[in-house]
């Protein structure tokens, strides 16, 4: 069957833009991606005398080139027709319309790199980029079969003779992860014990005043505190780390990174749950052994209150024996 070549033209100078296949409907490749790598390439030593797609040019961020394309999108002329083919070649098929801000990433052609340069005239041709050690700042628009890159100084198309139109690929995504545990140092742990004594008193009430559960008599005496010990403890916590793998294919293109979006979970194993109670222990004594012992702390607490009142500052020789 013979293929039939429906030409859109713009009455922009009568040249027509891009070329749309009857049969297929699909728009003709551009020939800025027929880089040929014969013959001598055209020395560029310097940019922005011939832009081509202005609206491009002096532009200092992705997110700000991502606009303009967006704004300019719904123009219906010459320029943004020939703009709108390029973008068709690497997979946009209703050009700057299907650009997503992700697209649109920053580069940097180093000096030397040959290929097919677009023009003031809407044209391309072979070209060398011979700006400097430092290379060209570029915008890379990657699509679904392809990328090309726009000069950020001139706004002009490039496209790089080593690429040979390699298409992007559409793959399944395997990630493949091996549990890890992670130990890290946990909180401080300090509990205060108590030692009390005590004496069994002979004379019985219906309702002893000082007993309680804590203590094997049903008649105690007044509790008497004989030591205090603090412990200190750093309980170390234990995380699992684990990598979900993603249910999702990814589009890899050359001279791109590949991305891919990986859940991470982190779930604690072991550790610290709370603070533990303090352990207060009560022993019966014989009770001249707890007279001593309570004389003793009386004596204690008058120095205490001695020192207190010299200095004027508070002075702690143990705690109070609770009531």
């Amino acid at each position: 069957m013979k293929r039939t070549l429906v030409i859109f033209a713009l009455m922009m100078g009568g040249a027509a833009c891009y070329a749309q296949d009857k049969t297929t409907g699909q728009a003709n490749r551009n020939s800025l991606y027929s880089v040929s790598n014969t013959g001598s390439p055209k020395d560029i030593q310097k940019l922005g005398t011939d832009p081509e797609f202005p609206f491009l040019q002096h532009l200092s961020s992705t997110q700000q080139v991502y606009q303009a394309i967006k704004k300019n999108a719904g123009k219906d002329n010459l320029e943004m027709a020939e703009f709108n083919n390029i973008l068709a070649g690497i997979g946009f098929t209703n050009g700057a319309k299907d650009v997503a801000a992700a697209n649109v990433t920053s580069a940097n052609l180093p000096s030397g790199t040959t290929g097919n340069m677009g023009d003031g005239s809407l044209t391309s041709s072979y070209a060398k980029l011979d700006l400097g050690d430092d290379g060209v700042k570029a915008w890379k628009v990657t699509g679904p079969s392809g990328f090309v890159y726009f000069l950020a100084k001139c706004g002009n198309a490039f496209y790089p003779g080593g690429a040979k139109g390699t298409a992007c690929i559409n793959a399944p995504v395997n990630v493949i992860s091996k549990p890890a545990e992670i130990t890290a140092t946990g909180q401080k742990n300090e509990v205060t014990d108590k030692v009390f004594v005590y004496y069994h008193m002979r004379r019985h009430h219906k309702h002893p005043k000082y007993a309680n559960a804590a203590i094997a008599d049903v008649n105690p005496s007044k509790p008497l505190l004989l030591n205090t010990m603090i412990k200190t403890d750093v309980v170390p916590e234990t995380y699992k780390v684990t990598v979900n793998d993603p249910d999702q294919n990814i589009t890899v293109c050359p001279d791109s990174a590949a991305v891919v979006n990986a859940d991470i979970n982190v779930e604690k194993i072991s550790g610290y749950t709370g603070y533990a109670k303090p352990e207060d222990q009560y022993k019966m004594i014989k009770r001249h052994a707890y007279m001593r012992a309570d004389r003793k702390m009386r004596k204690a607490e008058r120095k205490e209150e001695k020192v207190a009142r010299i200095t004027k500052t508070d002075v702690t020789v143990d705690e109070k024996v609770p009531m």
